[in-house]
C-alpha cells in the first residue's frame, strides 16, 4: 500500500542529455547556466538527472543555449532501474 505523499517510482523516467550537449559544444556548467540565466546548481542537478521535476521554461532556456529545436536532442525516456528493483522485491 502506498502512503500519502510517498513517491512511487515510475516504470520509465525522463533523462536529460545536458552532459552530452555540453561535451558536443565544449561548454561548462557555469557557461550554460550563465547563458540560460539559471543557477549553476540547476544545470548540475539536470545534468546528473537528480531532479524529480523538470521546469519546461528552464528546459527551453537551456535548449536555446544549445540551439536545440527537437526535444529528442535534449530529453530521453528510459526504463527506470528503481522501478525494476521494486518490482523484483515485490515478487
Amino acid at each position: 500500500m502506498v502512503k500519502l505523499n510517498e513517491r512511487v517510482p515510475l516504470e520509465r523516467k525522463i533523462v536529460l542529455k545536458i552532459d552530452q550537449l555540453m561535451k558536443r559544444d565544449g561548454l561548462t556548467q557555469n557557461e550554460v547556466a550563465k547563458q540560460a540565466g539559471v543557477r549553476q546548481a540547476v544545470i548540475s542537478e539536470y545534468s546528473r538527472n537528480i531532479r524529480t521535476q523538470v521546469d519546461l521554461y528552464t528546459l527551453m532556456k537551456i535548449a536555446d543555449v544549445f540551439e536545440v529545436t527537437d526535444i529528442n536532442e535534449i530529453v530521453e525516456i528510459v526504463d527506470n532501474p528503481e522501478y525494476q528493483a521494486k518490482e523484483k522485491d515485490s515478487q
